[in-house]
């Protein structure tokens, strides 16, 4: 099913919302051709097909993009807008075995705000950033490192908008930084080795008295 091919060549449009269903039902495919030559602002729920717009929206200043729970077998995504100023992003990748990746390409943003689950994300060059507000929560990365997987790019990240002039970085943001997932799982194995050694020991050390007068 396609939207209205009017709906995205209107040129009065100065904002626009779409806010689609979380299913696993097929997508509302976007017009091959968009032309929104006076839209400012942008809102897009629970779509992978947001990056159809974009290319055609030469004034576009603000982009709110939310991807929901629902995201199974997600493909790359790429956001990029060479006019683009600010730009939040919330979402969930929940198939975690597929390389899956989120491209931002916004040379000119100055407010970036990101709150990511599952999934890498690679940024261009940021050198008009003025703030930038990451939260990226990768505790499910760290196991799928253990088979194979690689955790999210969460430093190259920060070496792409290392000219921002305020940051404020989340707790699990600072924890994927430094969680190295092959330590945690060799201390729990240890810890867990360490702990039936001291159970057969207590119990080879204090024998029950089955003698009773």
């Amino acid at each position: 099913m396609s939207l209205p091919h009017s709906l995205f060549t209107c040129e009065s449009l100065t904002s626009l919302k779409l806010t689609f269903t979380q299913s696993k039902t097929p997508e509302i495919e976007f017009p091959t051709s968009v032309w929104l030559p006076s839209l400012k602002t942008l809102r897009i729920e629970n779509s992978h097909n947001a990056e159809k717009i974009l290319p055609g929206c030469p004034v576009l200043e603000e982009f709110h993009f939310k991807l929901g729970s629902y995201s199974y077998n997600c493909r790359n995504i790429s956001i990029a807008n060479a006019s683009l100023q600010r730009l939040i992003v919330k979402g969930f990748m929940q198939d975690n075995y597929s390389a899956s990746f989120l491209v931002i390409n916004c040379p000119n943003l100055r407010s970036l705000k990101i709150s990511w689950h599952n999934g890498d994300i690679k940024v261009c060059e940021l050198y008009s950033l003025v703030k930038a507000d990451i939260a990226i929560d990768c505790r499910d990365h760290w196991w799928e490192t253990l088979r194979g997987r690689r955790n999210p790019r969460i430093l190259e990240l920060l070496e792409s908008i290392r000219h921002v002039k305020s940051l404020e970085l989340s707790r699990s943001t600072l924890e994927g930084i430094h969680f190295d997932p092959y330590r945690e799982h060799k201390e729990m194995k240890s810890n867990t080795e360490a702990d039936e050694l001291a159970k057969s020991g207590i119990e080879k050390a204090t024998p029950w008295n089955t003698n009773f007068e």
